[in-house]
């Protein structure tokens, strides 16, 4: 068995003796009846700061491995010994400072023993009150009990309070049992310090009889009385449905008690039935009494209501009632102050008339104080079923085959849209946030006319194309795309706002279905002009909108009403109700729509169109048609008059266009591309008519439109190409071989005959080597040919030998030559002779060489193959010329 003691701990802080710099602990360990011996000095060291709340203190602790870890078990017998320790710390200043629980320092002590301990743990702290059902829970260490089967008559209380007894024992475990204690209620005024439960050795394994630990019990002076009283004294009234909370103050004459309420109920006098609330304390009174509070909530129902406080020392104490404003110590409750809800008032009068087959007008007078009604209608039958307190209904709402038609402020109603000869019964109900007053009925008939009328037109019938579509216009603007909302402003309640150059509304809708902030549209405090008012008088700031677009909820929604606060340019100011504290709010299910609070009001333009029905059961001021069909329309506005028009569409198929096949046109040649009989024509190349003559290749484009309006076009490709022009030369680079080089036009295919036997040799396209076997004239011929047709190209060419080209070192140029032709020696010679001949072997030319470079013309020449001999030194050389 082990017990250590490990380490102590100082939280330090600097005060006005200046900064701690060392702490330290102090311990001694002695056993009960020896005389305790010297401390033992322990230095903690510094650790770490130490933050707690607004606080940040040092922390001075001998942590491990400087822990001071002793097992106080080590060499001790049995009995009790106590561990005293006290701390000091040492300022920078040089003054010690100890904490020892004012010179007595702090004691803990624990006993040792080596037979098995018993613990015994309440469910709770017990108190003369709660005695009565208690569990203690009895645990066993170095032993077990016995078996599962326990015998109350081996458990005995120790030094219990009168009337205090064992009704049950149970097993829980080897290790653990549960005394279930019962009490008679037998009073005691003194707490019992040293109750204990000892139990008999035979539930044991071991055998031996073990006593449990010391508790407390505390003691009740139910001699002791709390005063108190109400500061919240006035008896309040109210009607259905307004704010039915209240904050309710009580004050209580001493420091301290177990718990505060405060409540209300029907009975002033029976406490059961009450709902009650706890109370918090928020300020002192007088001679340190305690003010509490707190906020209650009364139902929205019709009747009256008391409210009293009430207080007690203890959990289970006896409860003082704060009756009235007078102060008591009454333990009965005697309460006199009431909060009343009334029923609504109704409207004080209505009336209905029949204004023709489809109409008829309601109107009403309000009262003065509660001006919002809601309306509900039923055709023949008399309503009998009144709607649901604290329910919301919207217009178009059933409530057990009526229907809500209106819901506002205006006093006049025209009901329309109503079948001809029938009657219609109203229930008009006074409405404060939902709640609603006793019905007020009326009544009236429709005759059997056909009612006002207003005209709409949708034009002249119109022709549709297979493809596309119409657009059918009513020009007509239905609710709630026209309907415009000014919001005013008045600062006169925010003192903060009264000298700002710039006010912002910051605004969300609230949507059946959402939540109360949806679509949030205003300044985040980037002044960025959303939301931006513009001032409208020294303390009135105005903004107008259409709800649909400026918040830009879906058209589909119903739209309940508005949140909104008011804030300066950064947002740091806000303006809310003042009454409240809470959001402004715009009820937009009325018409006209009601403010939270007279600092806010509105002014609320509806579009006269109330809706629109086409005969595709489309709602809106315009629809998009592609199909061929009658189409109508009927709108109905505010008054109930509608309006009518019919318009016939008719479908065409699309204009067919052909201009033909992409075509391929050869040299100069011209294309006709004819349109077809239509309307009118639009070209690409800026051309009205039916028919373009083309000479240019291109993509030509045209767009046709027929007698209906409706347009096609087509769409063809003309591509022009030049006849083919062949062409090649050549040049001999050897004995045998000569290199052809292409130079034709507009070719696509090759074809070469190098030998003049009519049989192509080759087909392959631009430059080619021909070697030929012998010696002789050849005639080579190029045909190319391509879309719009062929061309041929030939030269005579002559392969012949060469002797003593080593021999004399000349060059010839340029070979084939057309004008001059250069002879060039490597060096002057003085007896030489230059002859040329043609292929006949006929002298054409005779001339000495008498210069290193010889020019001479030969564009006179025939074209062919030409001879030319030197004879220098004795030195006879023959060349080939060719003369183009």
């Amino acid at each position: 068995m082990s017990l250590y003691f490990k380490t102590g701990q100082v939280f330090s802080w600097e005060d006005s003796e200046g900064e701690i710099v060392s702490a330290a602990i102090n311990y001694r360990i002695y056993k009960d009846g020896d005389t305790p011996g010297a401390f033992t000095n322990v230095d903690l060291p510094y650790y770490s700061e130490w933050i707690s709340g607004s606080n940040t203190d040092k922390l001075w602790w001998n942590d491990s491995p400087d822990e001071i870890d002793i097992n106080l078990l080590d060499g001790a017998e049995e009995g009790t010994y106590y561990l005293e320790v006290y701390y000091e710390a040492e300022t920078g200043g040089g003054e010690t400072i100890y904490m020892n629980n004012g010179t007595a320092n702090y004691i803990a002590s624990f006993t040792y023993t080596t037979n098995p301990i018993l613990v015994a743990t309440p469910a709770s702290s017990m108190n003369e009150e709660n005695l009565e059902g208690m569990e203690i829970t009895l645990s066993i260490t170095e032993d077990y009990y016995a078996d599962a089967i326990l015998d109350a008559g081996n458990f005995t209380l120790n030094n219990p309070p009168t009337g205090l007894e064992i009704s049950d024992v149970v097993y829980v475990g080897p290790y653990e049992a549960t005394v279930v204690l019962t009490f008679d209620g037998t009073d005691f005024d003194v707490d019992v310090t040293d109750f204990s439960v000892s139990v008999a050795g035979t539930e044991f394994n071991a055998g031996i009889d073990l006593t449990s630990n010391s508790m407390t019990i505390t003691a009740i002076d139910e001699d002791i009385t709390i005063f108190s009283h109400l500061l919240t004294a006035d008896d309040y009234q109210r009607y259905l449905g307004d704010n039915g909370s209240y904050w309710i103050d009580m004050e209580i004459g001493q420091l301290e008690w177990d718990g505060a309420q405060i409540g209300y109920g029907t009975s002033s006098i029976i406490p059961d039935d009450w709902e009650w609330y706890n109370a918090e304390w928020y300020e002192d009174g007088e001679d340190e009494n305690k003010r509490v509070h707190s906020f209650i909530t009364v139902p929205n129902e019709v009747g009256t209501v008391y409210y009293a406080g009430r207080v007690r020392n203890t959990a289970e104490g006896t409860l003082f009632y704060a009756n009235s404003a007078d102060w008591s110590e009454s333990d009965a409750l005697d309460a006199v102050y009431t909060i009343e809800t009334l029923e609504l008032p109704p409207v004080t009068s209505s009336s209905a008339s029949g204004l023709d087959g489809t109409r008829i007008n309601i109107d009403w007078t309000p009262d003065p104080m509660f001006t919002n009604v809601m309306i509900i209608a039923k055709a023949t039958d008399v309503i009998t079923t009144d709607p649901e307190q604290g329910t919301t209904y919207a217009t178009g709402e059933i409530i057990d085959g009526a229907e809500v038609i209106y819901k506002g402020n205006a006093g006049n109603f025209i009901h329309t849209g109503l079948e001809n000869n029938t009657t219609y019964n109203y229930n008009i109900y006074t409405i404060n946030n939902d709640y609603y007053s006793i019905s007020n009925l009326t009544s009236a008939a429709t005759d059997d006319s056909e009612g006002c009328t207003f005209t709409l037109d949708l034009g002249e019938d119109v022709n549709v194309c297979v493809g596309s579509s119409v657009l059918l216009n009513t020009g007509l603007i239905v609710q709630p795309y026209g309907d415009t909302i000014t919001v005013y402003f008045n600062t006169s309640e925010h003192p903060d706002f009264a000298a700002l150059d710039v006010v912002y509304m910051h605004a969300g809708v609230y949507l059946a279905g959402g939540s109360t902030w949806d679509y949030v549209i205003g300044n985040w405090g980037e002044d960025d002009g959303l939301g931006q008012m513009t001032q409208f008088d020294a303390n009135t700031w105005m903004i107008s909108f259409n709800p649909l677009d400026y918040f830009g909820y879906p058209a589909e929604s119903e739209l309940l009403g508005i949140n909104l606060v008011f804030r300066n340019d950064d947002g740091t100011l806000i303006a809310q109700n003042p009454d409240t504290e809470e959001d402004y709010y715009i009820d937009m299910s009325v018409t006209p729509p009601v403010s939270s609070h007279i600092t806010v009001t509105t002014d609320f333009v509806q579009t006269e169109i109330e809706n629109i029905l086409w005969s595709t059961e489309q709602t809106t001021s315009s629809i998009s048609v592609s199909t061929a069909g009658e189409y109508s329309v009927i709108a109905t506005d505010i008054y109930g008059c509608v309006g009518i028009d019919t318009v016939n569409v008719e479908l065409h198929a699309i204009p067919y266009v052909e201009l033909g096949e992409d075509q391929t046109v050869c040299g100069d040649s011209e294309v006709i591309l004819d349109a077809g009989e239509f309307e009118s024509y639009e070209w690409n190349v800026d051309s009205i008519t039916q028919t373009i003559t083309v000479s240019d290749p291109g993509v030509y484009i045209v767009t046709v439109t027929d007698i209906y309006g409706c347009t096609g076009f087509d769409v063809v490709n003309i591509n022009l190409i030049d006849f083919p022009i062949a062409e090649f030369s050549y040049e001999l680079t050897g004995d045998f071989t000569v290199e052809f080089s292409d130079s034709s036009e507009n070719a696509d295919t090759y074809s070469w005959d190098f030998d003049g036997d009519d049989e192509e040799d080759s087909n392959v396209a631009g430059d080619v080597s021909y070697t030929y076997s012998e010696h002789g004239q050849y005639a080579v011929t190029l045909t190319v040919t391509n879309q719009c047709g062929e061309d041929s190209y030939s030269e005579i060419i002559y392969i012949l030998s060469v002797e003593g080209i080593n021999k004399i070192n000349t060059q010839i140029y340029p070979n084939p030559a057309s004008s001059i032709l250069t002879i060039e020696f490597d060096e002057q010679y003085q007896n030489g002779e230059l002859e040329l001949f043609d292929i006949s072997g006929k002298q054409l030319l005779n001339k000495k060489i008498d210069s290193k470079l010889i020019y001479f013309d030969v564009s006179e020449y025939k074209s062919g193959l030409y001879l030319l001999k030197t004879d220098i030194d004795v030195i006879q050389t023959e060349y080939k010329i060719i003369i183009k």
